[in-house]
């Protein structure tokens, strides 16, 4: 993958620990952005607007410089979680969670597909091992499919917009390691896709592709099964024929 993250910032921070900031705006201010990471700060000045279930963490929504943000902290899954929240193996910058997603993130909106627009990232690094979080920019008026369906069945052209949407992505190669309901966001009929961590661009394959898709799918049947959405498999259809053509 050709780099794109063009401008980086780091700063001792004591006992040799190192915190790295990414970001591509020249004009950015460095201190007061790194005070953006805090949760606390955001509440304690009025920025703070929400907070929601992210993946295995949470996601904050803020408003800062007139715009709204997302911020996001990398967190462990599985069974590593119960005694390491959200530490990882340092490898070097560059393979960092954060690192990879921001890079991700700027070719995505270079190549024009639906994503949010990526801020600033941070990689916080404790000798061997880091943590890192994301900012991105808030995608307005959205609701994720799940949401969507979540009250009344999704209407043919929702599902339509979805199918050709992941098929925009599968074009340009781009595999979404957790391609599920929530991470699906729909705004007046537009759709969106979010949460591109472990996410990567593969060559291009009809096996990993049949593979993303049936990992959608399962997860719409199993919130289907405990009566969290309204999905049929007449839905499922429209969505593979707008895959398809």
């Amino acid at each position: 993958m050709k780099k794109t993250v063009q401008t980086q910032a780091f700063f001792d921070v004591g006992d040799g620990n190192v915190e790295y900031i990414l970001y591509r705006a020249d004009n950015i201010d460095i201190g007061q952005t790194r005070k953006l990471f805090s949760p606390e700060y955001l509440n304690d000045h009025h920025m703070l607007t929400g907070s929601a279930e992210a993946g295995r963490g949470n996601a904050h929504f803020f408003i800062a410089d007139g715009g709204e943000f997302v911020l996001r902290h990398y967190c462990r899954g599985g069974w590593v979680a119960r005694f390491n929240k959200d530490k990882y193996r340092w490898q070097g910058l560059e393979s960092t969670r954060a690192y990879r997603e921001f890079e991700l993130l700027v070719q995505m909106k270079k190549m024009g597909l639906p994503v949010p627009e990526p801020y600033v990232a941070r990689v916080c690094r404790f000798g061997a091992r880091y943590s890192a979080d994301l900012i991105t920019a808030r995608i307005p008026n959205t609701q994720s499919l799940a949401m969507c369906c979540s009250e009344k069945r999704g209407e043919q052209g929702l599902w339509s917009a979805v199918g050709e949407t992941i098929r925009r992505f599968h074009d340009q190669q781009i595999y979404h390691a957790d391609l599920n309901a929530h991470n699906i966001l729909v705004s007046e009929g537009a759709v969106y896709l979010i949460d591109f961590d472990k996410c990567k661009i593969k060559s291009d394959s009809k096996r990993w592709k049949k593979r993303n898709i049936e990992r959608l799918k399962r997860s719409l049947d199993k919130l289907e099964n405990i009566g969290a959405i309204h999905f049929q498999e007449e839905d499922w259809s429209i969505f593979l024929t707008a895959y398809q053509n």
